[in-house]
């Protein structure tokens, strides 16, 4: 997978930890939260997808799940000012890879917040409901390898495994999406507990599978 830069001189095994950090204090230290949304209390997290090329640069970068109220195009300038990544490889060679990646935006506690029910949100892009048939994560608990199956409607679909600080551990997308899905899935993460979200069309199912060490 590929890397943000800036932890090339670590050790092999401590770099994907070194570089999340490092992509975290890019977005934190740089991303504005948009006064339009303090106003009316907007919190929620922001999805975009881009293409990492082989080259290390970022393209085709879009917003796959939305709150509104300016957050989205906070999260598409974060990205535009992302330096070149490190690129992802394969049998040794550099190759394009596709990159979900989540923003959380949450208020201070004392911050003044307007009640406003998911339902009734025009801008937000998944609600909770989609039905899966024969749905199974097994083991749980699980050592960080699993295996997800489940059956939906032939339509594309989003499958993203993170942990409840909304950092991503997995993702993957399915454009010609059969119908079934039977995979097995490995994450690595400290974490106790991760999130399972399937989304399709503009719903979303999530489930919770439990990691020991």
């Amino acid at each position: 997978m590929p890397r943000f830069p800036g932890c090339e001189e670590k050790a092999v095994e401590e770099r994907k930890d070194c570089a999340q950090n490092k992509m975290l204090q890019f977005i934190f230290s740089n991303i504005k939260y948009p006064e339009e949304a303090q106003k009316k209390g907007i919190e929620g997290t922001v999805v975009s997808k881009f293409v990492i090329g082989a080259d290390g640069k970022i393209r085709d970068a879009e917003i796959v799940r939305k709150i509104g109220s300016g957050c989205d195009e906070a999260v598409l300038e974060i990205v535009a000012q992302m330096p070149d990544w490190i690129p992802g490889k394969k049998d040794g060679k550099s190759v394009a890879v596709e990159f979900h990646l989540p923003v959380k935006f949450k208020l201070a506690d004392d911050a003044p917040k307007e009640e406003i029910k998911e339902e009734k949100r025009p801008d937000e892009c998944f609600v909770k409901g989609l039905e899966l048939q024969d749905l199974s994560i097994a083991p749980n608990p699980s050592t960080g390898t699993f295996r997800l199956k489940f059956s939906a409607e032939k339509k594309p679909l989003i499958i993203v495994v993170s942990d409840m600080d909304e950092n991503l551990l997995y993702t993957k997308e399915i454009k010609n999406f059969s119908g079934l899905f039977d995979e097995e899935i490995t994450v690595e993460t400290k974490a106790t507990i991760a999130n399972v979200i399937i989304m399709q069309g503009k719903l979303l199912h999530t489930s919770r599978i439990t990691i020991v060490k």
